[in-house]
């Protein structure tokens, strides 16, 4: 009984931030941005210190993530800028996000530092050594 009731919980919670996805994070931001790529089927959401986590609801007509697709990130200097490349890139690996990301996606997955001028200093981006079975 308590999974069929976690489950219906989980769906509810899908739907809910399906429906207001700005209501969760707020606009411009990484979660709302991942919400919106599939409403209703995902949950993102950051935690302190550089946490973030993602749950995908199963989706068969997917071949690479048929099933559920769970997502669990933490970067060592608790910079949210660590965490959504990572999470955009490692998307992209499976297959749940097109080579050719959605606008909204894609300024989170290179990111380009200024400096106090306002001059591009560098970038931030994943360069995670991802398994052969990601490629």
């Amino acid at each position: 009984r308590s999974s069929s009731v976690r489950a219906a919980a989980c769906r509810t919670i899908f739907t809910a931030v399906g429906h207001a996805p700005e209501m969760l994070a707020g606009e411009r931001r990484f979660c709302t941005a991942l919400l919106r790529q599939w409403p209703g089927r995902v949950f993102a959401k950051n935690g302190a210190e550089g946490v973030y986590a993602v749950a995908l609801a199963p989706d068969p007509t997917r071949s690479r993530w048929p099933g559920a697709l769970g997502i669990a990130i933490k970067i060592d200097d608790g910079a949210e800028r660590g965490y959504q490349p990572v999470i955009v890139d490692l998307l992209q690996r499976v297959h749940a996000l097109p080579a050719s990301l959605p606008k909204a996606l894609a300024a989170f997955h290179v990111q380009t530092l200024h400096n106090t001028q306002r001059l591009a200093v560098g970038e931030v981006r994943s360069t995670a050594p991802w398994p052969k079975e990601f490629a």
